[in-house]
């Protein structure tokens, strides 16, 4: 008897539905049976589409299905989170972006709570899914490094392109103003909350537990001038630097912008007593191909190393039941590929996802913290947020 499939309802008709419902639709175990946006018109559209069997303009109504297992929610934080709670109190699995909380106390809340009803609580974190991320945690893992000492973060990209705006999280048309929630203080999101988020989670998951934080944002685009002619003035950060310190006693600084010309996007730098290693990705987490460098003091620590890139081994890109490889990795899915795959294999037996709500908490701890910093001009213990 073919085994039950977990039935996924979308909030978004954007990169929810253009990024992860292809990704969702490609794993055996799962399938895509309904679609939420605000309107009813954008929602049967979208369903028609995409073809998907349902379509709903009430989150709530979607929600109270009892033919979804698992809500993916595509909106802002501040709307997020209702979602979230409501979906978990209904017995569903979730998977939400990050920040996926506007606040520490929102976000402690969706972790109990999820923790309480014994459900699977999935955050959009795809870096850590990259096979070259992958192969440096490996690494990292047997030794290779060393001694660990310091490491660099940088996740930067450009407001706009082009004559568009070119933030992931913005739309990519000229004429849709979805990403206008970016410059919105009570969205609960910025540059630092956004991309710092993503990396205190890519950072713990390397390194473990930050115990403090000191660093500051700031606003350096002034005015964002839209396609349209109009202008819209932001409340939100487009940059913030932090130096974090974690409990292994290592160092690492973070840097996050979304006004950076020219962006190299993502630059991970991991330094130890025996090696270097240095990660770069121009495309966030959906290249499958980016190359790993590491550096060593002995040379003999990596015999298969040439010119200091590290060959990415093949299990890195087999997804079980998939027919994807080294060979065929399909460009900006495959990191929700695996990362779905690995959701889907915690449902059934019970588990924890990765990255997990509890390492959201453990990043909105620290996108908490450096604001705290910044006001108080001070190092910041995060265990003494609560």
């Amino acid at each position: 008897m073919a085994e039950k499939r977990v039935r996924i309802g979308i909030v978004g008709a954007h990169w929810a539905l253009s990024g992860h419902a292809p990704a969702w639709r490609m794993l055996p175990g799962a399938e895509v049976v309904a679609i939420c946006t605000a309107h009813r018109e954008t929602a049967e559209a979208a369903a028609n589409r995409s073809g998907i069997g349902k379509a709903y303009w009430d989150y709530r109504e979607m929600i109270a299905d009892p033919e979804i297992d698992l809500v993916d929610l595509g909106a802002n934080p501040a709307v997020r989170y209702s979602m979230a709670v409501q979906a978990l109190e209904a017995g569903k699995h979730v998977h939400d972006a990050v920040p996926f909380a506007v606040d520490l106390p929102q976000a402690r809340h969706l972790r109990d709570l999820q923790r309480a009803r014994g459900l699977v609580g999935l955050v959009d974190s795809q870096l850590i899914w990259t096979p070259a991320f992958r192969r440096m945690k490996e690494l990292i893992a047997a030794g290779t490094l060393g001694e660990f000492y310091h490491a660099t973060l940088n996740i930067q990209t450009p407001l706009s392109r082009h004559g568009g705006f070119a933030y992931p999280y913005a739309a990519w048309s000229n004429n849709d103003s979805s990403h206008l929630w970016l410059g919105d203080k009570s969205s609960g999101g910025s540059a630092w909350r956004n991309y710092g988020a993503h990396a205190l989670i890519t950072l713990g998951h390397l390194f473990g537990e930050i115990e403090e934080i000191v660093g500051r944002t700031e606003t350096y685009l002034k005015t964002w001038n839209l396609p349209d002619g109009s202008s819209v003035i932001p409340q939100t950060d487009d940059f913030g630097a932090a130096l974090v310190r974690f409990k292994n006693g290592g160092l690492a600084t973070i840097r996050t912008s979304w006004c950076t010309p020219d962006a190299e996007v993502v630059h991970l730098e991991a330094v130890g007593s025996r090696a270097r290693m240095v990660l770069r990705d121009h495309s966030l987490g959906r290249d499958p191909f980016v190359p790993l460098f590491v550096g060593e003091a002995n040379a003999t620590i990596l015999p298969e190393t040439t010119g200091g890139f590290v060959p990415l081994p093949p299990h890195l890109y087999e997804v079980p039941g998939v027919a994807v490889g080294s060979d065929n990795a399909p460009r900006v899915i495959f990191p929700f590929l695996a990362m779905f795959d690995h959701a889907l294999r915690a449902i059934a037996t019970c588990g924890e996802a990765t990255p997990s709500f509890n390492d959201a908490l453990m990043a909105q701890r620290g996108v908490e913290g450096l604001y705290v910093s910044a006001a108080s001009r001070t190092w910041v213990r995060l265990t003494e947020l609560g």
